[in-house]
């Protein structure tokens, strides 16, 4: 998987290079009271992890240290022995936990109760893209082992399961055949979301070579 980690280690040097410190005021951040934080809570993970985000003026703010509430759709920041909480200045938000790199953004189409200010981690950035949102789950399942699929073609989100090819490949379906050709010679199964982005990146590449049709 080269490709993706040189694209988010673009990423990472980019936020480098556009900006120095925790300038909160770019990220809409405000302090966490004591209510606010009783308010019901379902973290990503429960650590707190430096990573970059993205705020006004698309400016970056690199070596923050982080956790993504999914049950209110945003980011906390410690900063010192404070917490902060940020709001819709936010765009985008890298979360690096040590043995992987999250990628979040949101700005997509609304789906499923969602709204465009949802984040959804980007698995695959291309012509088509696949995200994928998490949301609380019940106790004793792990957010980060769940969480609901969506490729993102021509301004539409479709929600795509692994456990059903048809789904994908409905999406897919103007190049239906190449994609089947695919499956069988890489002899996916699709047990990881690994599979279906390199299947769509399949799927861009051919729609390139073709002139997009």
């Amino acid at each position: 998987m080269k490709t993706f980690r040189y694209f988010f280690l673009t990423i990472l040097i980019a936020s480098a290079g556009l900006a120095n410190g925790q300038d909160l005021s770019l990220l809409g951040a405000m302090q966490l009271d004591s209510a606010a934080a009783k308010k019901p809570s379902a973290y990503l993970f429960d650590e707190y992890y430096t990573g970059s985000v993205t705020g006004e003026g698309g400016l970056v703010v690199d070596g923050v240290n982080l956790r993504f509430n999914t049950a209110s759709n945003r980011l906390e920041i410690k900063k010192e022995d404070s917490l902060f909480v940020t709001g819709a200045a936010v765009t985008g938000f890298t979360l690096p936990t040590g043995t992987a790199l999250y990628y979040f953004q949101r700005g997509f189409p609304a789906v499923d109760n969602g709204s465009a200010e949802t984040f959804y981690q980007v698995l695959y950035d291309g012509n088509v893209k696949l995200l994928k949102r998490y949301s609380p789950q019940k106790a004793g399942t792990n957010i980060i082992d769940n969480g609901k699929l969506y490729i993102l073609k021509a301004g539409k989100m479709n929600p795509v399961s692994l456990s059903n090819r048809e789904s994908f490949l409905k999406v897919l379906s103007d190049e239906r055949n190449k994609m089947n050709y695919i499956i069988k010679e890489s002899q996916f199964d699709f047990a990881e979301a690994d599979d279906l982005v390199i299947l769509l990146q399949e799927y861009d590449a051919y729609k390139a070579g073709r002139g997009g049709n």
